[in-house]
């Protein structure tokens, strides 16, 4: 099967398990993609309220298959999907490559000295084992449990994505994703994120069989 079938077939798992999402909805070919392709949805339904402040489970898929680069890994990756101030306290990072311990949550973007840690709106999932926690070649889901008083940004490209892409020592600069995208709702209620997760990891362990099949 050649390469551009098998993304093709990668693309197509995405829209399963996120039925009504087209290719168009899919951030790729963009000035700062590498060659990697990106989704960012959420659940419509509050997980908390308090206060004024609510709470919106908020999932980040990268595919990257076809990254093109140096990097061997995804070292941080950042989301905002409302205009600051983030409130950290009620926020958490739900569910990440690996081990959920592998990875830091904090405010601030994703860029050449990991995370920032200033806010702006952003949150960000950083690793602590170099090299070895979300390698490059592969997709992956993080969900985030995003806190905020404001409206959501739901608006053509209103949200934004960071991802740094690093070697196993942790010096590469420059390979950082930074764009906008369209926050999209997850059709059906996901409560935890586990099913979705959970149907994202098999569908993808088949896939990554073919790969493996088609190269050999």
């Amino acid at each position: 099967m050649p390469l551009k079938a098998v993304r093709c077939l990668a693309l197509g798992v995405m829209a399963l398990i996120f039925p009504g999402v087209g290719k168009a909805d899919l951030l790729r070919d963009c000035v700062s993609c590498f060659g990697s392709t990106y989704l960012l949805t959420y659940n419509p339904t509050a997980v908390e309220t308090s206060g004024s402040t609510n709470v919106w489970d908020v999932f980040l898929t990268v595919d990257a298959t076809h990254y093109m680069g140096p990097a061997t890994y995804i070292r941080d990756v950042a989301i905002k999907v409302a205009s600051p101030p983030v409130e950290s306290n009620l926020s958490a990072l739900m569910a990440a490559p690996g081990a959920l311990s592998s990875w830091t949550l904090k405010k601030g973007g994703a860029g050449n000295s990991d995370c920032s840690n200033n806010g702006n709106g952003f949150l960000c999932a950083q690793s602590g084992t170099p090299g070895t926690t979300a390698p490059v070649g592969f997709v992956y889901t993080w969900e985030f449990w995003y806190a905020t008083a404001n409206p959501l940004a739901t608006g053509p490209l209103g949200a934004s994505i960071q991802i740094k892409y690093d070697n196993a020592l942790g010096t590469l600069n420059g390979q950082i994703t930074s764009e906008k995208i369209i926050l999209q709702t997850v059709p059906q209620t996901v409560p935890d994120g586990s099913m979705t997760l959970m149907l994202l990891g098999g569908a993808l362990v088949g896939l990554e069989t073919l790969r493996r099949r088609f190269r050999a």
